[in-house]
């Protein structure tokens, strides 16, 4: 989300580049992994929120299925968490973004007509005083 050339979020162009932008720093944040808090457990989630492979030490073994699964489970919580918090982190980028093209884009539009129509009579004055 580094490219800051000028969008112009009116046209559905600039909204296409927008949504474009969106989209690569979603795809950019890859996969997140997340370690058990005793590295028994590694889960890897992409960024739709799937899992996409559990890995487990050979130690797991020793572990009852429920105390397992428990730790499965726990562990995938915490991948899917770091992972929203990652895409809240782009999406946040990519609304800043949007917030300040809004922004000059409103000023640009509002300000435009009256500054052109407040400048008449100084440019008529001007105009006057040069003859």
């Amino acid at each position: 989300m580094t490219d800051n050339r000028f969008i112009d979020i009116e046209s559905l162009e600039g909204q296409a580049e927008l949504i474009a932008r969106t989209r690569r720093a979603v795809d950019e944040i890859g996969e997140v992994q997340a370690c058990s808090p005793d590295d028994l457990v590694r889960v890897t989630v992409a960024v739709s929120g799937l899992v996409t492979d559990v890995d487990l030490a050979d130690e797991t073994v020793r572990l009852d299925r429920e105390e397992l699964g428990r730790l499965i489970a726990a562990t995938a919580q915490k991948a899917s968490q770091l992972m929203a918090a990652k895409v809240a982190e782009a999406m946040a980028e990519v609304h800043r973004l949007q917030e300040l093209l809004l922004a000059d884009s409103t000023v640009s539009t509002l300000l435009q007509p009256r500054l052109s129509a407040a400048s008449l009579p100084i440019l008529a004055l001007m105009k006057y005083q040069a003859t």
